[in-house]
């Protein structure tokens, strides 16, 4: 499963394994996790070569496969409710690498935006394409 709860790997490792199976490059995926930028290069060359964090991207590539062939409104309803959840638990972490998950999937053109557009023609658009 995408959201993966096992704790034999430290949350960061999962995290960065989560982040490299949605398309990021290792050391993008570490800053993302949660590494400082300094370090974030060698911690993302280092992950990616233990055999643990290969068979969780793996895992979650096989996962995000599912998901993919999930309808949108689905995918977009559960991320939703566990964005939920983790404010209410005050799990504000949580909430925020979902939060994460969920903007990139909707970058990626995955999701629909959580919220209609307030006017028919957004203000920022000069009306060329």
């Amino acid at each position: 499963m995408l959201y993966d709860t096992s704790h034999d790997l430290p949350r960061i490792d999962v995290a960065f394994a989560r982040f490299v199976a949605l398309g990021h490059r290792p050391s993008q995926a570490a800053r993302l996790a949660g590494f400082s930028a300094t370090v974030a290069h060698r911690v993302g060359w280092r992950l990616q070569q233990r055999p643990e964090i290969a068979a969780r991207v793996a895992a979650f590539r096989d996962s995000a496969e599912a998901v993919r062939r999930m309808p949108a409104e689905v995918v977009q309803g559960a991320l939703e409710a566990r964005i939920d959840a983790a404010m209410a638990a005050q799990d504000y972490a949580a909430a925020v690498r979902l939060q994460r998950i969920y903007t990139d999937l909707f970058l990626r053109g995955g999701l629909n935006p959580a919220a209609p557009p307030r006017n028919r023609k957004d203000k920022n658009d000069d009306g060329r394409r």
